[in-house]
């Protein structure tokens, strides 16, 4: 199977627009993902209420997409992003993603579906029905800017803080 020339945006959503993941939950995703070598998270916009992680494709980052080895030598997606908390965005696939608390999106992609094994294992790892919601690739989007009223604030007393440990701090395996 060759790859099309054009490329894509893909994004796993919830069936459920309105539902979140907790934390632990969204941070064992990635790890997960990166565990699999489909994703290497290189950086991250952690607030208070909500979390984006920002990766690269990594060595097996075709296998949500094809079966059996790379078919090429080009990115199969540009950049992947992770978003998880409890504000919702809007993530720009139409009105029914203007309220979206969780997503999985792939930039850039060169491919416009997944295999249906990659989205149960979506959905066996973060108990939801994972929609994929598809467009024509956007032109750089860029990394959220967390703004100063929703940065996370540090706790006092003794415990140290969790922010910024939620993505790019995962160790090589």
């Amino acid at each position: 199977m060759s790859a099309p020339e054009a490329r894509f945006d893909l994004a796993f959503v919830s069936t459920s627009r309105t539902r979140a993941i907790a934390d632990k939950a969204g941070a064992d995703f990635i790890r997960n993902l990166a565990a699999l070598r489909i994703i290497r998270p290189v950086d991250e916009s952690v607030a208070r209420d909500w979390v984006e992680v920002y990766c690269e494709p990594g060595e097996a980052a075709h296998d949500p997409f094809v079966q059996g080895a790379r078919p090429t030598e080009l990115a199969i997606f540009k950049e992947a992003v992770i978003r998880f908390g409890m504000k919702p965005t809007a993530l720009g696939y139409g009105e029914d993603t203007d309220s979206i608390r969780f997503f999985l999106e792939f930039r850039g992609c060169l491919y416009e579906d997944v295999l249906g094994g990659f989205r149960e294992h979506i959905a066996r790892l973060l108990l939801l029905e994972p929609e994929l919601v598809m467009r024509s690739a956007h032109a750089d989007v860029g990394h959220r800017e967390v703004p100063a009223a929703e940065r996370p604030v540090g706790k006092s007393g003794s415990s140290s803080s969790k922010a910024g440990q939620v993505g790019v701090r995962i160790e090589e395996l």
